[in-house]
């Protein structure tokens, strides 16, 4: 899924959708382009806990940090491409 470039995809989105119990994984969801949308680290639980089939991540641009990276790297079983430059933290 691509949504780069898209001011209206923030951390909200993400954690909305990561605390509420009623909206359900994304097992098939395998790629998630976020590039320059403006999410931080508040997006993380959200692909750790609805993405369990995601092989590549792309938040090239964003304000995810270290931190985010690493757990994602690590909580993403299936994670094969994770792209993360030009973050600033």
């Amino acid at each position: 899924m691509d949504l780069s470039y898209n001011a209206s995809v923030t951390d909200d989105v993400f954690t909305a959708a990561a605390d509420s119990e009623s909206s359900a994984k994304l097992p098939n969801l395998k790629r998630l382009n976020l590039t320059a949308c403006p999410v931080t680290d508040k997006m993380a639980p959200f692909v750790l806990l609805k993405l369990p089939g995601l092989r590549e991540l792309n938040v090239c641009q964003t304000g995810v940090g270290d931190g985010t990276v690493s757990a994602v790297f690590f909580g993403c079983p299936q994670l094969l491409v994770l792209v993360a430059s030009d973050c600033p933290r």
